[in-house]
């Protein structure tokens, strides 16, 4: 069983120092898996994975016929301006060269050019694998096999319009990357053979963080569809919360809203409050209750709080 373990921070920055507000984040530390990721299965039955800790573990990826079977987990992360981007990949074939598998970070602009990618692949049998990388259309595979186990650390970064990605200190590739950031790509594979017995063992992810110079607030994910993201609206409550609680939320505007709870099949709980206010902050008190009014089990939810002008979500622990 070959086990890749990956942890990543993705930041927009205007220089060295970190700037700007953070767009995306996610640690995977919560055991559920954040419904604004959307999963893509390509040449597989399914998948199987866990949140334990702070990985997203993927253990196993049925292929539907030879050939490459995908997992594609993509978000949006609508931002302008210089990239950053660090993670770190180790990986642990336990001695075999069987494992046939890759993992891949790759980064998109809103008009889906192509910014920058960078991974661990392993597409060959009774051979090693090999490091990846991507900056615009400028792309680099080593020469040499990785050892069976080991480790690396990757970095990403675009200033102006420069994209250099590098493996351990060292430049891999670099490249013109044109384009604001649009959304994250994490994608999982195994290559099924029909004549060799080739396996996938697992991967998994870490933290990302996104933050960004400049925010967008209307872009198109992968699939097309139109997310708007409204930057400046916020949500407070106590996480994890013991109810009855009270929640805050901060509008950027006067105007319409709607402030909901779902669990985390995405299914409507509840509608807290509905109505007109004046930009700024404002608490309401939750009682925990359904909208039947049957006390909620303990668990993941998430807060949705809607505006004319977007949508913020935040998770929520519940605890009885």
């Amino acid at each position: 069983m070959i086990r890749t373990l990956i942890a990543f921070v993705l930041v927009c920055a205007t220089s060295a120092a970190c700037l700007g507000e953070v767009i995306l984040h996610d640690h995977f530390d919560d055991g559920v898996l954040d419904p604004d990721w959307v999963v893509e299965l390509d040449n597989a039955w399914g998948w199987t994975y866990i949140e334990q800790g702070s990985d997203l573990l993927v253990t196993d990826i049925p292929p539907r016929r030879s050939g490459w079977a995908e997992v594609i987990l993509t978000r949006t992360a609508p931002g302008a301006g210089d990239l950053d981007v660090d993670w770190r990949i180790s990986w642990d074939s336990e001695g075999s060269e069987g494992a046939m598998q890759h993992v891949f970070l790759r980064l998109y602009a809103t008009d889906s050019t192509y910014l920058a990618g960078a991974g661990y692949t392993d597409p060959w049998y009774s051979y090693r694998g090999k490091k990846w990388g991507r900056a615009g259309d400028s792309s680099y595979l080593s020469d040499d096999y990785l050892p069976l186990t080991g480790n690396a650390s990757v970095h990403m970064q675009r200033i102006g319009d420069t994209m250099t990605v590098a493996w351990d200190g060292d430049v891999m590739v670099s490249g013109m990357a044109v384009g604001d950031l649009g959304w994250v790509e994490m994608q999982f594979g195994f290559y099924n053979s029909s004549s060799l017995p080739s396996f996938f063992g697992s991967e998994s992810v870490d933290v990302i963080t996104v933050n960004a110079e400049g925010a967008i607030t209307n872009v198109r994910g992968r699939s097309g569809t139109e997310v708007v993201i409204s930057p400046s609206a916020c949500l407070f409550f106590p996480n994890p919360m013991t109810p009855p609680g009270m929640v805050s939320f901060r509008m950027p505007t006067a105007g319409h809203f709607v402030l909901s709870v779902f669990d985390v099949g995405g299914r409507h709980v509840r509608k807290l409050l509905e109505g007109e206010v004046d930009a700024g902050a404002h608490t309401m008190h939750w009682d925990g209750l359904d909208k039947c009014g049957v006390p909620l089990p303990s668990g993941m939810y998430f807060f949705a709080l809607d505006m004319a002008n977007g949508r913020v979500r935040e998770k929520v622990l519940l605890l009885r």
